[in-house]
């Protein structure tokens, strides 16, 4: 009994905890753990994201473009690869101190707190190649972002106002877990032994990763697409602008900043003819297809996935629209922009954007053979806007 005490009683130095993280969204938790430092066991588990819940039940019906995943990769998430944890110290106000990272396999890794502390845990995963993070000497927010760009885009705003452009995010996965004590109760905890026969106390925490980046499958659905001479008026696209859209994300709240940005892709898949398409009124015509997959951080001001998860309505105030630099059979550029702010209510968490196009009403080029990038036809459906918050 004597020795069994005094094992407790090594609970009060440095506990062992154990961080789990294997899910995404509306997971299923299983016990994913490595049994000693330096001796990685790790217990796989694959959670899939339920995309009929993020960019709605009939999205693969509303999707009309044959996407081979083979030659253009996944349309929805694929798993990341690793996790960087971020681990606060509070202080005796609850406020963080200091930090230190560690990294992880995507299925968990061990480190050391101390028992009786508080902690604030933040865990994303690592690898990405376009994301900026940024802090504050307070560590009151911890944003992720993506650099300014100067390539040409192809939404025009009414009056003076134009969006900068932005790169698109990496796919991004975090979650974050505030205010947390390690426990001193050795009920809490499981025993294990280190290799010297030593006990190591050992506590379960299941850290659920969650996407804060949006994937928007945009699709342009063209009718009457020939000329008089058998010719395709409409033969692909430069590129393709979303704007309005949020420009970062606070990964302590999961709230989108309410700054405004455009995003651009000139990754435009290959037309494909002569297609039994949909159009957005109902009626059935053959036709053809172009589309986009593009990764954005979901509209402003929310936190785009709980609205989606809670069953909320989004009310954008500031209007939204897609731009898209068509290319012409005669080599030119032309330019189209459609408002898509209903689209973005409506899925606020990525999903299928449709515009259509009829291109009999597409004006001949006055310049053949030449075309640059970005705005340069007349724009419609201007609407008055103002620039406000979303309501919820």
């Amino acid at each position: 009994m004597n020795r069994m005490m005094k094992r407790y009683g090594a609970l009060l130095g440095t506990l062992l905890l154990v961080l789990l993280m294997a899910c995404t969204v509306a997971c299923e938790r299983k016990p994913l753990y490595l049994q000693v430092p330096g001796n990685l066991q790790v217990e796989t588990s694959v959670y899939d994201i339920k995309l009929e819940i993020m960019w709605g039940f009939d999205w693969q019906t509303r999707w009309q473009y044959v996407w081979d995943e083979q030659e253009y990769g996944k349309l929805g998430y694929s798993e990341p690869t690793g996790v960087r944890s971020t681990i606060y110290s509070l202080d005796e106000n609850l406020s963080r101190s200091n930090f230190f990272t560690q990294n992880f396999s995507i299925h968990g890794g061990r480190i050391s707190l101390q028992g009786g502390e508080w902690y604030d845990l933040l865990f994303y995963n690592n690898g990405t190649e376009y994301i900026l993070f940024e802090s504050d000497e307070h560590y009151s927010y911890y944003n992720a972002s993506t650099r300014s760009t100067s390539r040409s885009h192809y939404v025009q705003r009414p009056r003076t106002r134009t969006f900068v452009d932005y790169n698109q995010p990496d796919e991004f996965f975090a979650v974050f877990m505030e205010k947390n004590q390690v426990s001193i109760d050795p009920e809490d905890y499981t025993i294990e032994y280190d290799e010297n026969g030593g006990i190591v106390y050992v506590s379960t925490l299941n850290a659920c990763l969650r996407p804060h980046s949006y994937i928007y499958l945009v699709q342009l659905l063209i009718k009457n697409n020939v000329d008089a001479e058998g010719n395709r008026i409409v033969k692909g696209a430069r590129g393709i602008t979303l704007s309005g859209l949020a420009q970062s994300v606070d990964l302590y709240t999961g709230i989108n900043a309410d700054s405004l940005i455009a995003v651009t892709t000139e990754d435009i898949k290959p037309l494909q003819a002569d297609r039994m398409l949909t159009f957005p009124d109902g009626t059935k015509q053959v036709g053809d297809v172009m589309a986009a997959r593009m990764l954005t951080w979901g509209v402003p001001a929310i936190d785009p996935l709980k609205v989606v998860e809670e069953g909320k309505t989004v009310q954008l105030v500031d209007s939204c629209y897609v731009g898209v630099g068509l290319t012409l059979n005669n080599g030119t550029v032309y330019t189209i922009q459609q408002n898509i702010t209903k689209q973005l209510e409506k899925y606020p968490a990525g999903g299928v954007i449709t515009i259509e196009l009829d291109a009999e009403t597409v004006p001949e080029a006055p310049n053949p053979g030449t075309g640059g990038g970005g705005f340069d036809a007349t724009v419609k459906e201007w609407e008055n806007e103002i620039n406000a918050d979303i309501t919820i």
